[in-house]
């Protein structure tokens, strides 16, 4: 009975993984395939019709494609080959996504697919959902039923929940975080029993204990009395706990992103060995689900210029165009300490517009002693992490970090862009 929930719910997320991934990357259509006997067959397929499943299995009946495919799989890389005109699948190209240590992999039917939608079917493809375990590893696929089960993968937060919330369930814990890395840090997007972690921001070259496992790439545990307990980042979120296990997610050498529980005894050594095997089986999720969040937001940020364009387009004076572009980027960036910055043609005065209390109002300054008028005529990007570590001066005096973006105009600097927040590493090098 359990064997055939896992298979039922394992079946609903491979259809739900090819669906979301064919709106992200635009792809026509999708086929998770596998080769037995010789003989390639469809296992589970996406906007794919009965007129185009005949003719696809037909096509790689030729001893080429078969071949092609083969080839694809060995090699465990990426292809890609041009469909006949006669064939009409509704695209031009086939794509190929292997699957590791299996004989299946993902068939996608694109016109063209560019690098960023390659990496995302990549991911699709490394995701355990497409992927066949030894039976060693078959309890815990039913502890551990992480897929996009029931969950949207644009929700980052609430996907990264259901993830701890299952580990939970395999290891007691008294509390614990999951955490994203980026840029050097770990933003925690998720607890459990721990509501003060939610939100926490640890950089990494500021905590050693964190700077050994991501160099290490291998999990870290103390009981209370060692000498490394005390190093714990936030020690004094782990309330009467006894011990505390510390699990980057790592991809080759690349960190996805790290773990944390504590409970209130020693960590055996079983629970070791198997919070080390979860952490790898959870990282390709993990992110799966990263990827996914920054693709719709990526997706938002093109409505967004979109917008702008029209905002440019219909408004009546330079006023109007600022204080809606204000609304903009505070609806994006969720903050509304935004400064705009206009050199004069003789670049001797700086016009500076802030919103304030939904209106904008402006100045007019001199140059000469403006606190960011080097950065201004640097005309490059900058990202402030920590505006007194830097020795940043903000427009706002709660200003955290900031983010500062030229405007140009053929090539020469006529102003800047610059975006503040209240909170500790708010900007990222995609924004």
């Amino acid at each position: 009975m359990l064997y055939n929930t896992y298979k039922m719910r394992s079946k609903d997320s491979r259809k739900s993984t090819l669906k979301e991934t064919l709106q992200l990357t635009g792809a026509v259509w999708a086929v998770w395939m596998t080769k037995n006997g010789g003989e390639w067959y469809i296992l589970t397929s996406q906007r794919l019709t009965k007129a185009r499943r005949v003719s696809l299995l037909r096509y790689l009946k030729s001893s080429a494609v078969s071949t092609w495919l083969s080839g694809a799989m060995a090699g465990g890389r990426t292809r890609s080959r041009k469909l006949p005109l006669s064939l009409d699948m509704g695209t031009t190209r086939v794509y190929a996504f292997p699957i590791r240590e299996s004989q299946s992999l993902l068939l996608v039917g694109a016109d063209v697919l560019d690098s960023s939608a390659q990496r995302i079917w990549r991911l699709a493809s490394s995701s355990k959902v497409f992927s066949s375990f030894p039976k060693k590893h078959i309890e815990l696929l039913y502890a551990l039923p992480f897929e996009m089960q029931a969950t949207l993968p644009y929700d980052l937060p609430r996907s990264l929940e259901r993830v701890l919330k299952q580990v939970i369930r395999y290891i007691s814990a008294m509390g614990g975080w999951l955490a994203v890395y980026r840029d050097g840090t770990l933003h925690v997007k998720a607890h459990w029993n721990c509501p003060a972690c939610l939100g926490q921001v640890m950089l990494l070259e500021e905590e050693e204990i964190l700077q050994t496992m991501h160099h290490s790439g291998e999990g870290i545990f103390s009981s209370k009395g060692d000498e490394i307990w005390a190093n714990f980042p936030h020690l004094d979120l782990l309330g009467d706990a006894d011990g505390w296990a510390l699990l980057p997610l790592m991809i080759g050498r690349r960190m996805v992103g790290a773990m944390a529980l504590w409970k209130d005894s020693d960590f055996s050594e079983e629970e070791r060995i198997r919070l080390e095997g979860i952490a790898s089986h959870i990282t390709p999720s993990v992110e799966l689900f990263v990827t996914f969040a920054e693709m719709a937001d990526h997706l938002r940020r093109l409505a967004m210029l979109n917008d702008f364009a029209l905002v440019v387009s219909s408004a009546q004076n330079l006023g109007q165009i600022v204080k809606r572009v204000f609304a903009l980027l505070a609806r994006a960036f969720g903050t509304e300490l935004i400064t705009l910055f206009l050199l004069s043609t003789d670049e001797r005065t700086l016009r500076e517009y802030h919103g304030r209390g939904g209106a904008v109002v402006y100045q007019t300054l001199f140059v000469e002693n403006h606190p960011l008028a080097e950065y201004i005529r640097m005309g490059q990007h900058l990202r402030i992490e920590d505006v007194a570590a830097a020795d940043f001066s903000p427009i706002h005096e709660e200003a955290h970090t900031a983010l500062l973006i030229p405007l140009k105009y053929r090539g020469k600097v006529i102003g800047a862009l610059e975006l503040e927040s209240a909170q500790s590493s708010a900007f990222t090098g995609y924004d």
